[in-house]
C-alpha cells in the first residue's frame, strides 16, 4: 500500500495545533498582544497544513485536490502577513510592518488571480511507495510565494536577532530573541527549498520544506514560551 506524502502535512497540523493549545494556556495567564498575534500565526499555519494534508487522505478528486491546494496557498500568504508584523509590535514601528504586510497581501492577490485564470487539476504521482499530488501551474507563482514567505521570515529573523543583540545583557530577552530569530531563519530555509529551489513542486523540495517549517515552529515556540517566564530583578542593595 502506498502512503500519501500529505500524511507528513497532517502530522505537522497536529503538532501545530498542540502548540496552539500550549500557547493559548500561556496567553490566558500572561496576556499580551504580541503573544496573541503569535497564536494567530500558529493557527493559520495549522490551517495551511490541514488543507495541504487533504490530498489522498480526505480528497482524491483532482479538482478537489486543486481547490484545497489553492486555499492552502491563501493561508500561507495570510500566515506570512501575520508574521511580518510581529517584530514591529515589539519595536513600536507598526507602520513598517503594515507596509510589508500590504506587499505580501498584494503578492497573494496576484497569486490567486494567476492561479484562477489557469485552473489545472493536480497530477497523481507514485514516488517509490509514496503517493504525491503534483500541482500544475506557472513556476513563477510558486517562486513568488517563496519570496513572500521568505520576506516575512527574513524580516522577522533579522529583527529578533537585532533585539537579542540590543538586549544581550538581559539573558532572558537575549535567549528568547535568539530562539525566535533562529526559528524564523529555519522557516526561511523551508521557503527557499520548497518554493524557490523547487519551482515545479517536486516531491523532495516540498517534503524538505515541510520539515523545515515544522522545526522552525518548534524552535520559535521555545522563544515564545520564554516570554512568559519571570525575570529576576538584579539586587542593587549594598
Amino acid at each position: 500500500m502506498n502512503a500519501p506524502v500529505s500524511l507528513a502535512n497532517f502530522v505537522n497540523f497536529i503538532i501545530a495545533i498542540a502548540m496552539v493549545v500550549r500557547l493559548g494556556a500561556h496567553h490566558r495567564r500572561v496576556g499580551g498582544k504580541p503573544l496573541k498575534r503569535f497564536i494567530w500565526f500558529y493557527i493559520s499555519f495549522a490551517i495551511f497544513w490541514l488543507l495541504w494534508a487533504a490530498p489522498e487522505i480526505f480528497v482524491t478528486n483532482p479538482y478537489s485536490v486543486m481547490a484545497t491546494n489553492i486555499m492552502g496557498y491563501v493561508m500561507l500568504y495570510v500566515t506570512s502577513a501575520i508574521m511580518v508584523q510581529i517584530p514591529f509590535l515589539f519595536s513600536g514601528r507598526k507602520s513598517i510592518g503594515t507596509v510589508l504586510c500590504a506587499i505580501i497581501i498584494t503578492a497573494g492577490v496576484v497569486f490567486l488571480i494567476g492561479r484562477l485564470i489557469n485552473l489545472q487539476p493536480h497530477i497523481r504521482e507514485i514516488v517509490g511507495n509514496r503517493v504525491y499530488w503534483r500541482p500544475v501551474f506557472a513556476p513563477w507563482l510558486r517562486m513568488m510565494t517563496g519570496a513572500a514567505g521568505g520576506l516575512a521570515a527574513l524580516t522577522a529573523s533579522i529583527a529578533f536577532y537585532y533585539f537579542g543583540w540590543r538586549e544581550r545583557v538581559n539573558r532572558a530577552i537575549f535567549m528568547r530573541s535568539i530562539y525566535l530569530g533562529t526559528g524564523n531563519a529555519t522557516i526561511l530555509c523551508g521557503a527557499i527549498v520548497s518554493f524557490i529551489l523547487s519551482p515545479t513542486a517536486g516531491f523532495a523540495g516540498v517534503f524538505a520544506g515541510s520539515i523545515f517549517g515544522a522545526v522552525g515552529l518548534f524552535i520559535m515556540m521555545h522563544g515564545i514560551m520564554r516570554e512568559a517566564q519571570p525575570q529576576q530583578t538584579p539586587n542593587t542593595t549594598n
